[in-house]
């Protein structure tokens, strides 16, 4: 099946940064990650190399399901140049976050287990307790657009898909 992605109030489907079975699966996957970065994060300090992975993202986005990106364009739509420059954009993007001097990465702190930034630019949204992440789905306060689908189904019952619809 495919992965129908939520639409915004002009009927355009959008990016959603976590889409996952349910709570559970989301707990779990971030409880994974966060034990593969600390094995990284010991092998590297071993080596005398120190990097903070924090600011990895979770990756449980929409991506995995269909070719809708961040900035809301599908990829089957875009040049070669235009994509070689979206992708560039996103690598500096998260290469500027483990930049801990930069101050627009001190919007969440140490402690928060789970972060998203809405694509609307306005809503930033943390949890610091597993229990406090939403057992429903989750929208942005200030757009409406999903930022965490809870589909009910595992991830390998999708197929990928260019465009839905």
């Amino acid at each position: 099946m495919n992965y129908i992605p939520p639409k915004d109030e002009y009927g355009n489907e959008y990016y959603v940064p976590v889409v996952c079975k349910n709570k559970d699966f989301l707990i779990g996957y971030i409880r994974g990650l966060d034990m593969a970065k600390e094995m990284i994060n010991d092998s590297l300090t071993s080596v005398d190399i120190n990097i903070d992975l924090g600011p990895m993202d979770v990756i449980l986005d929409s991506t995995r399901f269909n070719d809708i990106l961040i900035n809301g364009k599908h990829e089957s739509d875009m040049t070669d140049e235009e994509l070689k420059q979206y992708i560039t954009d996103i690598v500096e993007e998260v290469t500027d976050k483990f930049d801990t001097d930069n101050i627009e990465n001190n919007v969440y702190d140490d402690d928060e287990i789970l972060n998203l930034e809405c694509s609307c630019g306005l809503g930033f949204y943390s949890w610091q307790e597993y229990e406090k992440i939403p057992k429903e789905s989750f929208k942005c306060d200030n757009c409406g657009k999903i930022l965490i689908h809870y589909t009910g189904d595992y991830d390998y019952e999708y197929e990928y898909a260019e465009r839905n619809g």
